[in-house]
């Protein structure tokens, strides 16, 4: 039974004790109410769970499950008409929910907002948004483009329940790319908010998940396209350019990647499969060169 108004906000938490406690303050001390924050230990070995029970939170522990394994036992958890995401290393800005709440009332056909991100904690610090999102449709029925990369942050987003009732939530099988994963269903099934201000205060620090497995990405990426293929066909005419395209940066930067990894032979089938879908590019022309030649 949902609660009308009332926002949840879940935090998967493993082994962040060095954050913790600074990020669940940035949620308790949110100037919209009400709200209740779901933090849910996915197995830690180190004192995080102790300091999360300081706090006037609702703490759930599990064994290990991954983020997404976290964030789907929050969820059903939650009581919520209103979901908030928020990592462990992570902090909202005080009035994030107050103005992403106001904003579904102004917006009542919209099922998710997100904002940019403001990052902090190493040389990047500065908000990223311009970049990712020049020429691209960020708001309204944004599904061909988010298909194609995902510029969505999941901390600075806000999700109306029901549409997790439609779209699913996280898929657990996914170690990285997760969240692209969601996003993908969500644009799908409905309308996506965008707001300017940036709302989310995302912390830098070299251990983060995008660039733990940022080798994996596009191997990941390749399986959604090919998963969501359907979908893309109803929503655009030009499906076959949009997924050729894809695929062929995928492929490309898969054969880059295992070139890197000093495995010239595998690399060689990557970016012969990139060429065949996207001759004229000349990243992929250049590294196929350096892979032909190398034993």
């Amino acid at each position: 039974m949902t609660e009308s108004g009332l926002v949840s906000i879940i935090i998967p938490l493993y082994n962040g004790e060095k954050y913790i406690a600074e990020t669940i303050e940035s949620a308790i001390s949110q100037s919209y109410a009400p709200i209740e924050v779901i933090v849910v230990d996915d197995g830690s070995r180190d004192n995080g769970p102790l300091i999360a029970r300081r706090y006037p939170v609702q703490l759930i522990s599990q064994e290990n499950r991954g983020i997404s394994g976290a964030r789907n036992t929050g969820i059903r958890a939650s009581r919520g008409e209103f979901i908030a995401l928020l990592d462990q290393d992570d902090l909202f800005k005080p009035h994030k929910i107050e103005k992403q709440v106001r904003f579904f009332q102004e917006n009542p056909e919209t099922i998710l907002v997100y904002t940019p991100e403001e990052r902090f904690g190493s040389h990047e610090e500065g908000c990223r948004i311009s970049v990712r999102h020049k020429s691209r449709k960020i708001s309204g029925d944004i599904f061909t483009d988010i298909y194609k990369s995902n510029y969505i942050t999941p901390g600075s987003t806000l999700i109306r329940r029901a549409a997790f009732d439609v779209a699913g939530l996280f898929d657990e099988s996914l170690s990285i790319c997760e969240d692209h994963d969601l996003f993908i269903r969500m644009a799908y099934h409905g309308c996506i908010g965008f707001m300017e201000e940036p709302l989310l205060r995302y912390r830098w620090h070299g251990e983060n998940t995008s660039t733990v497995w940022s080798s994996r990405l596009p191997f990941i990426e390749l399986t959604l396209y090919k998963k969501y293929l359907p979908c893309l066909k109803e929503k655009t005419t030009l499906w076959w350019w949009v997924y050729n395209k894809q695929c062929g940066k995928a492929l490309r930067d898969m054969g880059i990647n295992t070139l890197q990894a000093q495995d010239p032979v595998e690399a060689r089938k990557y970016l012969l499969f990139s060429f065949f879908r996207m001759p004229w590019r000349f990243k992929t022309i250049k590294h196929l060169a350096v892979a032909l030649v190398s034993h």
